[in-house]
């Protein structure tokens, strides 16, 4: 077989991860990864092209037979533009007005899922909580992130803008959107306060009975809000503080995935009880070693290229990528070898060297040119 027919068969995965369908097979469980789902940490926060995305599928894949009575719910939508996005319509709220946002979403969001699993069974507390969704605008019978939090923009919209009123309206950041009945809306409907304390104390109850915890995993933050600086650092502020809020639930857990330049972004000029959210925050660091594993992970998985080369699949990494790459790229007892001359292509201005899309087809590109004849 001519090098080049060989060379054809090669594949290092997809530039992005949500199309990489190769992505379990060489995923590395790092030590970001197990303090996710041991649930030692809340907050993940890593560079474009670290694996946050990556991270994310595998454990939404993983979790059944990782995790015991957890159910892990995504609080956003993994393609098309992000549900989050809604929040840059018209004018910004206040950072307490989006604290109310945030909770009346997790309250939608795991609520609706809790009672659409027991229809037909419902306990009293059920029975209590959904007609507080149904009093409050935020009964769903489609529990998709997309839907959910357009239904509370929407309704949000409405509270601020009332057809007729009678007496001020507005959302507070003291209780969920829903105001005193004097007031006329576009839907018709009336509404009344309830706190969000109570709402959401009264789903932890529901999921006790039912004997789970649920996680709610929010991503693609930094896209939702990229060109609207005036309303990301309050929805997010307000994110932070929301997930603090939340701690005081047993059964209910924000899992965020963020940014590291973001969430220097948020932090901006202090945050209260930020002690409390790193003590829950990782960020994700690759060293050589885990790269280095990685490219060759992927390598292994092409069958019939490792199986041209001659090579056997439990070959030990140094030996299939001597077999593909040769030892150094520009010759002289000075030059660095191919790895770290690879390495240093790959290193962003940060100096940080992620396993992203991009630096596999960089990969994938020098093995084309300097293949072994």
């Amino acid at each position: 077989m001519l090098v080049k027919d060989i060379l054809q068969t090669l594949n290092l995965g997809s530039s992005v991860a949500e199309h990489d369908d190769a992505l379990e097979a060489y995923f590395i469980e790092t030590d970001t990864f197990d303090a996710l789902v041991e649930d030692r940490r809340d907050t993940i926060a890593g560079d474009k092209g670290t694996g946050k995305t990556a991270l994310y599928r595998i454990l939404q894949k993983r979790y059944p037979t990782l995790l015991d009575d957890v159910e892990v719910l995504a609080g956003f939508n993994p393609a098309g533009a992000p549900v989050f996005q809604r929040l840059t319509e018209g004018e910004p709220f206040e950072e307490g007005q989006y604290v109310t946002i945030w909770k009346a979403y997790v309250l939608s969001l795991v609520g609706n899922w809790v009672l659409q699993i027991n229809e037909g069974a419902f306990t009293d507390k059920m029975e209590e909580l959904d007609d507080l969704l149904e009093r409050t605008g935020l009964s769903s019978a489609d529990d998709s992130p997309g839907t959910v939090f357009s239904q509370i923009v929407n309704l949000v919209r409405r509270l601020m803008n009332p057809k007729g009123v009678e007496v001020s309206a507005t959302i507070t950041p003291d209780g969920l959107p829903i105001v005193t009945p004097r007031v006329e809306f576009g839907d018709g409907n009336d509404h009344d306060l309830v706190r969000h304390d109570d709402a959401l104390r009264l789903l932890n109850d529901v999921l006790e009975e039912v004997g789970y915890s649920v996680w709610v995993v929010l991503d693609r933050l930094d896209e939702a809000f990229q060109g609207f600086p005036e309303s990301e650092v309050p929805a997010l502020r307000a994110l932070l503080r929301t997930y603090l809020d939340l701690s005081e639930f047993d059964r209910l857990t924000l899992k965020l995935f963020v940014r590291k330049d973001l969430f220097r972004r948020i932090i901006e000029g202090g945050f209260v009880n930020l002690t409390h959210v790193n003590a829950r925050k990782v960020e994700i660091v690759w060293d050589e070693e885990d790269l280095f594993n990685l490219l060759c992970r992927r390598l292994r998985e092409n069958v019939e290229f490792i199986g041209a080369m001659g090579l056997s699949q439990d070959a030990a990494n140094e030996t299939i990528f001597d077999a593909v790459f040769p030892r150094q790229v520009d010759q002289g007892s000075r030059r660095p070898t191919t790895w770290n001359w690879m390495l240093a292509r790959i290193r962003d201005g940060n100096g940080i060297t992620p396993p992203s899309g991009s630096s596999c087809k960089f990969w994938g590109d020098h093995a084309a040119r300097t293949f072994p004849a």
